[in-house]
C-alpha cells in the first residue's frame, strides 16, 4: 500500500483516497508518527496535506475531531 500511496501523491496534487481502517492507521503512522491520528470511526472523513515537508491532518468527522501535524 505505502508503495502506491507514495507514488500518487508524487504524480498528483491533490488524491481522494476511500479505504480500510488498517491502511488508515498504516498512513497515519508513517506520515504523522501516530497510529491513531487517523483511526477514523465507520464513515470517517479526514484531509492529509503536506505544506513546505510538513504533513498535516484535519479530522473532519471520525474518532476524534482533530488536528495533527509532523516534520
Amino acid at each position: 500500500f505505502l508503495p502506491w500511496f507514495n507514488k500518487q501523491i508524487a504524480s498528483s496534487d491533490c488524491l481522494l483516497y476511500v479505504g480500510s481502517g488498517s491502511n488508515l492507521r498504516l498512513l497515519g503512522f508513517e506520515l504523522l508518527g501516530d497510529m491513531d491520528a487517523l483511526d477514523l470511526d465507520e464513515g470517517g472523513l479526514a484531509c492529509l496535506y503536506e505544506m513546505d515537508g510538513t504533513w498535516y491532518c484535519n479530522v473532519i468527522m471520525g474518532a476524534d475531531d482533530q488536528q495533527d501535524e509532523v516534520s
